[in-house]
């Protein structure tokens, strides 16, 4: 568990890649009854959506520098898992080589190329699918982000 300061009345969490499942859900179980009892605030930046739904009451979406959302969470969740999705391609690319895709998160694991992103709908996914298969790459999976 984290070390927490007396008092705290912002706690900023920047979410670890390698957040496992299990320590997320611990988080969101213990965080709420800290933080309530502190009367504290939480500023999280993270890519778990569970998390967010658990830990947050509004979500607020920066894109190059700039407040591009500020929603109620129950509002905005539903929509975000929708259309969040995780593409997977053998090969280390960068968003430079992936036309239209440079405001999508990227990271290299292993020889394979892990691109995360928001899509507005299923037109816009399929179109990304093709812009890979142009430049010969090779698609290992397409994830639908979920719940742990």
């Amino acid at each position: 568990m984290p070390l927490l300061l007396d008092p705290a009345p912002l706690l900023v969490l920047d979410e670890h890649p390698g957040l496992s499942a299990e320590t997320a859900a611990r988080l969101a179980d213990w965080l709420p009854d800290r933080l309530h009892s502190r009367q504290g605030a939480l500023l999280l930046a993270t890519q778990k959506l569970d998390l967010v739904q658990a830990l947050c009451d509004r979500l607020f979406v920066l894109f190059r520098g700039s407040l591009v959302a500020d929603e109620l969470v129950e509002r905005s969740i539903g929509q975000l898992r929708r259309s969040a999705y995780t593409i997977r391609v053998h090969g280390r690319v960068g968003t430079a080589g992936l036309p239209g895709l440079e405001t999508f998160s990227t990271r290299h694991e292993g020889g394979d190329t892990v691109i995360s992103g928001i899509f507005e709908d299923q037109s816009a996914l399929f179109g990304v699918l093709a812009r890979l298969r142009d430049l010969g790459l090779v698609l290992l999976s397409v994830d639908l982000l979920q719940e742990s």
